[in-house]
């Protein structure tokens, strides 16, 4: 039975997302929440598309989310890629958006603090001709040290690399596959930024971003998936000695570049 068809301001989105795209979320230990997030995916934009995957890599959970995946799996049409251990945020990420088969890629965390029907914002801009479109959470739902880090990150995005981001270690964009496959081998400078360091390295490889309004939930278990405070110190410095390892590759790419372009 075909699903709904998409409203007239889904069908106007001059992209074609709609027809070919994948839409994927690592997981890890979601299991209060991961059903209600899957199946609204599902509904607000799975099933009103012509080509779609839906992917679902989930890490090394304890919680019964291994359960719950393989439960919904056949009646979602979920492509389920499961571990046994623990590979942590950076790893699962890169390892899960090497898997997509289709031009456009939809990413998202799983822990329900976004709305599936945002989607459709990111479609519609990337109509624009982007090639990324990340969201900005707004208003964002975060505790302090999170949302401390954030403002620290942005600060930091501009003083050292002249990027302007307003939210780049969102999880919630949409991206051109060939993007994907040609940035995020590449990625390895900030293990605990590894949105961040994706736009950054996009934008220094002259890919065409725009960032745009989303909203933002609080966790529904109240919880934070963040840093401890006392750990904010040390990572800042580690973050900090990245953003300087990025921004030197950045002027030796660039040297090399014009070096090459140079008439012989």
């Amino acid at each position: 039975m075909p699903g709904p068809k998409p409203t007239p301001a889904e069908s106007s989105i001059m992209i074609q997302p709609q027809d070919s795209l994948s839409i994927v979320l690592p997981v890890y230990n979601e299991a209060a929440t991961i059903e209600r997030v899957l199946r609204d995916l599902h509904a607000k934009i799975a099933v009103k598309l012509a080509d779609v995957e839906f992917i679902v890599a989930e890490d090394g959970s304890t919680d019964g989310t291994k359960e719950v995946l393989q439960r919904l799996a056949p009646e979602l049409k979920l492509r389920l890629v499961t571990g046994r251990e623990r590979k942590g945020y950076t790893r699962a990420v890169k390892d899960a958006l090497a898997l997509p088969t289709r031009e456009w890629v939809f990413f998202t965390d799983s822990d329900g603090q976004q709305e599936a029907e945002d989607f459709w914002t990111l479609a519609a801009k990337a109509s624009e001709g982007y090639d990324v479109v990340t969201g900005v959470k707004t208003p964002r739902h975060d505790p302090w040290p999170r949302l401390a880090l954030s403002r620290g990150l942005r600060a930091m995005n501009r003083v050292l690399l002249g990027a302007r981001f307003r939210d780049a270690n969102c999880g919630f964009r949409l991206m051109r596959r060939e993007v994907v496959k040609a940035v995020l081998p590449r990625v390895n400078r900030l293990p605990l930024f590894i949105n961040t360091e994706f736009l950054l390295r996009a934008q220094a490889q002259g890919y065409r971003i725009a960032e745009v309004e989303v909203r933002h939930y609080a966790r529904e278990d109240g919880g934070s998936r963040g840093l401890p405070p006392s750990r904010i110190p040390r990572e800042v410095a580690l973050l900090v000695r990245g953003l300087v390892e990025l921004r030197g590759e950045f002027k030796r790419d660039g040297a090399a570049q014009t070096a090459a372009a140079r008439p012989r």
